[in-house]
């Protein structure tokens, strides 16, 4: 039997941050900028904005995936009104989760996973 990681297929950067902007405009995000201020998606909705870090599968996965949130943390600058997150193929969970929850949580940091079929699913800490 293989793993989940096994059977997921490669998915380039920009096709991760495709299905995520059109997943946020159905929840009604609005003005999404795309690679502005350092980071790789701005989204507004109403106050609200959301800053996000994107990384696609990779050859150096754990190595890449660190340096995804070393780009979130510098992203991070207190605004109440902003929240963060980072989008990655469902394959890289095992990568992101080397962060341990508590911290993820601590830093109100959300992670997103995008299946093969471009589904996007929040993980819980």
């Amino acid at each position: 039997m293989c793993s989940a990681a096994a059977t997921i297929l490669h998915m380039k950067e920009e096709q991760v941050q495709a299905h995520f902007t059109s997943w946020l405009e159905e929840r009604g995000w609005l003005d999404i900028v795309t690679s502005k201020r350092g980071v790789d998606v701005i989204a507004k909705r109403g106050a609200e904005t959301l800053i996000a870090e994107v990384k696609g599968t990779t050859r150096e996965p754990g190595l890449d995936t660190d340096t995804l949130m070393g780009q979130i943390l510098r992203a991070m600058d207190g605004d109440e009104m902003t929240s963060y997150a980072v989008v990655v193929p469902e394959g890289l969970v095992g990568k992101v989760q080397r962060v341990p929850a508590e911290v993820r949580r601590r830093l109100d940091l959300t992670v997103y996973l995008v299946d093969d079929f471009g589904r996007m699913r929040r993980l819980e800490n």
